[in-house]
């Protein structure tokens, strides 16, 4: 994956801007290798030549360039400032640095998508401290949106997994934080975010709420009811991602047969088919939106003992 395989030499003294050019660096999800001198820089290519990215102050530049070229390593030089030995050989960012072009450059030495741009970004968003909990759901919706928009088009590329693996631990830490049900309910029916996250955030809500109160809980069953919840239908096309663990897959295998529950499914199945329900029925302006209301629907559609225990839960105060 792009982010965690990719990393950029960053050979600079002037701390403000080594702080400035990282942060942008890791918004694109690059990992950056800091050195002060030019022979610490030598130091590290020597024995990290799989680097293919270096960027330097023009002073320092020639002399990397020149071990670069002896030792015909597969890299690319970026030289802050004007170096005219090594016009023709390099990219050149005048000082002071213009970011966005500084950004473009990065961008199209990773072959970074525009749409992976806007993932990183997202990213940023989601791990801002200082986001309400309205602007929290709202960018969590976005998150969705565009990972799975990504990942239709293009795969698991880094920036879908980066983003999505991003959301869904940030919206289980939400719901597990969140102490009311019906606090949830207000939040994603008047953030202005599309059904689609709605029914996730619902979904992992409701899995939450039925268990935890199991005796076997544990933060990572959520977790695995989150993955399911964000992708949804996408299952299938997202097999080898780090989060579609075996327990994953299965929820998300036997989800897909719930017109034929059986008592043989995985308990996490059983759990999530019923909060599944739940939430399609609560989300459905034509079917009832109390629990007085649910709980009998769910009891006839699935009158399995395993099932009746489950929604059992669900009587209890929210």
């Amino acid at each position: 994956m792009l982010f965690a395989m990719n990393q950029i030499l960053l050979i600079e003294q002037n701390n403000e801007l080594k702080i400035i050019l990282s942060e942008k660096l890791r918004s694109l999800g690059l990992e950056v290798i800091h050195r002060n001198s030019t022979e610490d820089a030598i130091g590290l290519l020597q024995i990290l030549p799989e680097l293919s990215l270096v960027i330097s102050r023009a002073d320092r530049a020639l002399e990397v360039c020149e071990f670069i070229r002896q030792e015909a390593l597969p890299i690319t030089l970026v030289v802050l400032g004007h170096c005219p030995e090594l016009q023709g050989e390099v990219f050149f960012l005048p000082l002071p640095v213009d970011v966005s072009m500084f950004v473009s450059i990065v961008s199209e030495h990773f072959q970074i998508q525009e749409t992976e741009l806007q993932a990183f970004e997202l990213v940023r968003h989601l791990e801002s401290e200082s986001l309400s909990a309205d602007e929290r759901i709202s960018v969590q919706a976005q998150a969705q949106a565009l990972a799975k928009e990504m990942i239709r088009k293009d795969g698991l590329i880094s920036g879908a997994v980066h983003l999505s693996s991003t959301a869904i631990s940030q919206i289980a830490s939400m719901v597990l934080e969140s102490t009311e049900i019906a606090n949830d309910l207000r939040l994603v029916s008047t953030g202005k975010v599309s059904l689609e996250y709605q029914r996730c955030h619902l979904q992992i809500a409701m899995c939450h709420y039925i268990l935890r109160k199991q005796n076997w809980y544990e933060r990572k069953h959520l977790e695995t009811m989150s993955f399911v919840s964000f992708f949804g239908d996408l299952n299938h096309e997202v097999q080898d991602h780090p989060l579609a663990n075996f327990y994953a897959r299965t929820v998300a295998e036997e989800w897909s047969l719930m017109s034929d529950t059986s008592e043989e499914f995985h308990t996490l199945s059983k759990i999530f088919i019923v909060a599944d329900e739940f939430v399609r029925i609560l989300l459905d302006p034509n079917l009832p939106s109390t629990k007085k209301g649910i709980l009998p629907q769910l009891s006839t559609k699935y009158p399995e003992a395993s099932y009746q225990k489950i929604i059992r839960c669900l009587e209890q105060s929210y």
